[in-house]
């Protein structure tokens, strides 16, 4: 994997609503079923990129921020 993969950037506005519909707007750790506003949603690595993870959309999830 190139070396650019595990610099940690900023995701863009766009990604982070791909996220969120992709993940139909839901938390995706918590078992809570109610849907979230976007405005409550953040983005946040599955696999951080300091611990082998990548910066892209498979390595994303949409987080409820408390």
């Amino acid at each position: 994997m190139d070396n650019l993969d595990k610099i940690r950037k900023t995701i863009q506005k766009s990604q982070r609503f791909t996220v969120f519909r992709r993940d139909k707007y839901l938390c995706g750790y918590c078992e809570d079923p109610k849907r979230k506003k976007p405005s409550s949603l953040s983005v946040d690595y599955i696999i951080p990129v300091r611990y082998g993870g990548f910066h892209g959309l498979e390595n994303w999830v949409a987080d409820w921020r408390t």
